[in-house]
């Protein structure tokens, strides 16, 4: 702790030090130009708008006779800026004169504004600038330009949610489904470009939501209430190491504003029913906003089927096939409140509470034969029921202060994050073999952060981004299995099976990230991340204790060029850790028959990755291209792995995690949003990487490459009609025992604007032209073969209905937290559920 202090003191120490080097940090402003855009319809902001500045220039002497009668210009260029994700802007070190500022962004009106600055009063608010969208005719139809629903920015790609129409009623699982560059897969677990370390945050904050089953927590998030993603492939030193994949930020509806204003949507379709509603009021400096949604998902039937064959002295082949169906239900809300002191210091407090319950249920028949027998010699029926609940609740707290006529800002933050998850699996087996099983597992998940932010601009150059955050974690998950020799038998408890595992875990750091604007051209990101864990576990009744403890630095580097003002290229270099989750350590058995055994693996090490990237960014008149090529080199790398083993007299597989080796892969990813009209427009996503793991622990190596993309059109058309189409492939993923399944899939839908523009009514369509999905994955070793598929209902149809009420004014003040934590590396679930 005394290091981590110190190194803190060192930062801020650096950060002063580098100050009084470049005065030019300081020097006396001469004026500044602020204002905010706002969308005249919705008051939402306009982020990356562009602003230029005019200044009225007197026209040149003329002299003689024959005096030059060209035309000149009355006004000179002298300054611009894109507008904020808040939609405001600045413009500073502004000489006194007379002014124009034309604001241009495409799908809306440009617009002129003109003013004058003098030296008794050099600065000059505009306000709230509105923004008219912009109305065409062509051939006979009228249409209505849009915000873009994917949007390529050049450190990140945002989904706007809230502009596509066949999400509502929907959850984050189908958000994400939909999101460039990512990928879910049956199970609910998600990737990024081919990499299943993703950071999950919410609002920029993290969540022990995501402690537990990750496809869980995404399906208790409702779509309706999320308003866009961001995708960040190359995060900077200010950002955790953990994540090597890239981080994934969802963004809530919930903010400061003025006024009230509220929502109510309704959905139901074959899959689901629910509804929720928000409420925002803000008045003076003071503002409250909260939400309430709901859903219950109707049962959805699934099956399975698994072939598997053993070799050696006694072969044997295994034959299983299954079908079941499982429901769902969730609640989640959320209440907020900012107050400001004054112009400078702003406190931003919310508090969310969600509960999730899950319950399936499954019949599956297994026979077993003995080499090439064409009769089973032992018959199985296994009966499995299921049910799980999450509960988990986050409370921020953030203190800002900005200063004067700076960008200078320092950010205080608190989270207190909690989620309790109980787990009930019961399964009994009668035929040839009888058993009975009951196992629970109660998990309790606590985090505290801590956390300090300090920016310090130079001038126009540039600026410093300093800081420091301590997160503290303390797991635990009791979990009991009662075992009996068949139904209605006396069950006693299985001491392998039962105990009770506590996981602490400290991670502190400090960091520092300068942001140089070397030229009009070049720029430069260049930072260090330092991350001191401690870890220790221990059980009630195992001696397998253990601790631990180690640093990492973690640098990065970005550049970028500007090759005109539409194109740019970015190369970077950065070194990220991912840590292993309490689901893929936590070493209790779980069984979910006789035959298939699931155990942690609490000598995991942390992954240690390293990438190089170069992208290239365009925009062909209204069409954006984004194309880019990296290289990843991962150490430690941490697999699901599977063997035989004897357990109770029989052969089973066992399935655990290891670090199985080094993984080189190369990849690349193209995107383009494509306007084919002012009505509608096309956007295509796709991703490939390779996979070459070898491990000389395991004495095994593989090699392959995988592929997922995604395309769809979105039209927009007059007196309020909008549709869209989409469709996702993900080929087969190789893995070192094997490959992982592919999957697809289709969604379409259209809405109405109604009740003058205040509300919508939609239908939507997933997956139409087949009921079932199968998703088929195969493992195989030196001793087995092994061949599973998993198939449930996916055809879905939703009708939805969205009503806003009231008016209300967007603040400019920025309120998103700065804490960022959701950085475990996980299984299909993760937490303390160990489910």
């Amino acid at each position: 702790m005394k290091h981590f202090f110190a190194l803190l003191l060192s930062l801020f120490f650096c950060t002063y030090t580098t100050y009084a080097q470049f005065p030019g940090g300081g020097a006396a402003v001469k004026g500044t130009i602020s204002g905010r855009l706002l969308d005249t319809q919705t008051a939402a902001p306009i982020p990356y708008a562009t602003v230029i500045l005019l200044m009225a220039q007197s026209p040149p002497k003329q002299e003689g006779p024959a005096a030059d009668t060209t035309a000149v210009s009355p006004w000179k260029q002298v300054n611009g800026a894109l507008t904020g994700e808040d939609g405001s802007f600045k413009l500073k070190d502004v000489n006194s004169g007379d002014y124009k500022l034309e604001i241009s962004f495409l799908g809306y009106e440009k617009q002129a504004l003109e003013f004058s600055t003098s030296g008794a009063k050099p600065d000059h608010d505009l306000g709230t600038i509105k923004l008219n969208v912009s109305d065409k005719v062509l051939d006979g139809v009228t249409v209505t330009g849009q915000q873009e629903l994917i949007e390529n920015h050049v450190d990140k790609v945002v989904f706007n949610v809230e502009n596509d129409p066949s999400l509502s009623g929907g959850d984050a699982t189908d958000v994400l489904r939909k999101t460039p560059m990512m990928s879910v897969d049956m199970e609910g677990n998600i990737s990024l470009r081919g990499n299943s370390n993703v950071r999950l945050l919410i609002n920029g904050k993290p969540s022990t939501l995501f402690s537990g089953s990750v496809a869980e927590a995404l399906r208790s998030i409702p779509a309706d209430e999320i308003k866009k993603v961001e995708v960040i492939t190359v995060p900077t030193a200010k950002y955790d190491g953990e994540g090597t994949g890239g981080i994934v930020n969802i963004i809530t509806k919930g903010k400061g504003m003025e006024g009230f204003k509220g929502d109510v949507n309704l959905n139901a379709g074959l899959r689901s029913v629910g509804g929720g509603g928000s409420l925002n009021l803000g008045r003076g400096r003071f503002g409250l906003n909260g939400n309430l949604h709901g859903n219950y998902g109707f049962d959805r039937k699934s099956g399975n089927d698994l072939y598997r064959e053993t070799y050696g002295d006694n072969p044997q082949r295994l034959l299983q096939n299954g079908e079941g169906r499982s429901s769902f239900d969730f609640l989640s809300g959320r209440l907020g409140a900012f107050y400001d002191f004054n112009a400078y210091n702003s406190l931003n407090t919310s508090v969310s509470l969600r509960g999730f319950s899950n319950n399936n249920i499954s019949q599956t028949l297994s026979q077993r034969f003995s080499g090439d027998q064409l009769q089973p010699f032992e018959e199985i029926t296994r009966n499995s029921l299921m049910e799980s609940t999450n509960r988990s609740f986050d409370w921020t707290t953030d203190y800002r202060r900005t200063f004067e006529g700076s960008e200078r800002e320092i950010a205080l933050a608190f989270q207190m994050s909690g989620n309790l998850a109980n787990t009930l699996n019961r399964f009994t087996e009668e035929g040839d073999r009888s058993l009975a099983n009951n196992n629970t597992n109660d998990g309790n998940n606590l985090e505290y952060t801590y956390q300090l932010d300090y920016t310090e601009p130079f001038g126009k150059w540039g600026k410093l981004e300093t800081g420091g955050k301590a997160l503290l974690r303390r797991l635990t998950s009791e979990f009991t299995a009662f075992v009996g020799p068949g139904i209605g038998q006396e069950q006693e408890i299985d001491p392998r099976q039962s105990d009770r595992f506590e996981y602490d875990q400290d991670v502190l750091s400090a960091y520092s990230s300068l942001n140089s604007k070397l030229s009009k051209k070049w720029g430069l990101i260049t930072g260090l991340r330092y991350e001191y864990t401690r870890i220790g576990f221990e059980f009630r009744d195992n001696p397998l204790n253990a601790s631990n403890d180690y640093s990492s630095f973690l640098p990065s580097a970005i550049a970028s060029y500007n090759l005109s003002q539409t194109s740019s290229l970015k190369g970077s270099y950065t070194r990220r850790i991912q840590r292993p989750s309490l689901y893929l350590l936590n070493p209790y058995i779980r069984q979910s028959s006789t035959l298939f055994i699931f155990q942690g693996n609490p000598k995991l090490a942390p992954e240690i990755t390293d990438q190089l990237e170069l992208s290239f960014n365009t925009m062909i008149k209204e069409n954006v291209v984004n194309v880019s090529v990296f290289y990843r080199s991962t150490q430690d790398m941490i697999e699901s792995y599977s063997r035989l083993e004897q357990f109770e007299n029989d052969t089973v597989t066992l399935s655990t995690f290891l670090n199985v080796g080094s993984n080189q892969s190369l990849g690349a990813n193209a995107f383009t949003n494509i306007k084919l009209a002012k009505w509608a427009s096309m956007f295509v996503n796709g991703n490939v990487s390779t996979y070459n793991v070898s491990s000389a622990a395991l004495d095994r190596s593989r090699s392959g490459v995988a592929f997922n993309g995604n395309t769809g059109f979105n039209f927009k058309f007059e007196k309020g009609w909008k549709a869209n189409t989409f469709f996702f492939y993900h080929s087969p993923r190789p893995t070192l025992q094997g490959r992982d399944p592919r999957y697809m899939f289709v969604n379409m839908g259209i809405s109405k604007d109604i009740l003058k523009e205040k509300g919508s009514i939609g239908l939507s369509v997933a997956n139409p032209f087949r009921d079932f999905m199968e998703f088929r994955s195969e493992i195989s070793s030196d001793d087995f073969y092994q061949s599973a598929a998993y198939r449930y209902q996916q055809r879905d149809i939703r009708l939805n209905f969205r009503y806003s009420f009231g008016d209300m004014k967007f603040r400019q003040r920025n309120r998103s937290s700065k804490i960022s934590n959701d950085d475990l590396k996980s299984g299909s679930s993760q937490g303390g559920d160990g489910n």
